[in-house]
């Protein structure tokens, strides 16, 4: 069944995310996401377009988020 608007996990948990963070502790907050590649972490849902995208920096580190809806 497509859910096409709803989003990977509850938006508030990426309040809870601050620069800088290690990718454990984003992973700890996100949980385990669907994709990694070069340009960081994607979380999304089967059947869902709602994406949340993570960067980290060259030390991996959290650089930013955002959300693709």
């Amino acid at each position: 069944m497509w859910q096409f608007n709803r989003p990977p996990f509850d938006l508030a948990r990426l309040q809870q995310l601050q620069a800088g963070m290690t990718q454990q502790q984003v992973r700890q907050v996100l949980g385990e996401p669907r994709l990694k590649d070069e340009f960081g972490w994607h979380y999304a849902r089967p059947m869902a377009w709602p994406i949340v995208h993570v960067r980290f920096d060259a030390n991996g580190r959290l650089s930013g988020h955002d959300y693709d809806y």
